[in-house]
């Protein structure tokens, strides 16, 4: 993810105090806390693709992909919302400044839990399936 490579980048290079951001733990544990999300969020994503492609395969009722695929949309925009405006964070104020990407990617990314379904219909979607039993996580 663009905002996380953006957040380490910076961390690395930028200074504070003599050392580099990414010598203070809390800096630490926010990098550590953006990769541990995004990779959760990936996995997710990659399992609903394989059951999507497969579905007939494994005789899914459709109603648990469309569950499956939108825990995958609102999980992975609600993480990405997360890491950028992380990313923002460990940019401090330079992370509104347009010569540093994190405040587009902000900008860019709000729509993502608009479209495609909004996440609000998206959840419903997945309480619809667990309560009719056709999908359990």
């Amino acid at each position: 993810m663009a905002a996380f490579d953006k957040a380490l980048e910076y961390a690395q290079k930028r200074t504070q105090f003599g050392q580099p951001l990414i010598n203070f733990e809390i800096i630490q544990e926010k990098l550590a806390r953006m990769a541990m999300l995004i990779e959760a969020a990936r996995s997710l994503i990659y399992r609903a693709a394989y059951y999507v492609d497969d579905y007939l395969k494994f005789k899914i009722d459709p109603r648990a992909m469309g569950a499956l695929a939108g825990a995958a949309k609102v999980y992975g925009t609600e993480v990405a919302n997360y890491v950028i405006d992380e990313a923002i964070q460990i940019h401090g104020g330079y992370g509104y400044f347009e010569e540093f990407d994190v405040e587009r990617y902000w900008r860019d990314h709000r729509v993502t839990r608009i479209y495609e379904g909004t996440n609000e219909i998206n959840l419903l979607t997945i309480t619809d399936a667990l309560r009719r039993g056709v999908w359990k996580p």
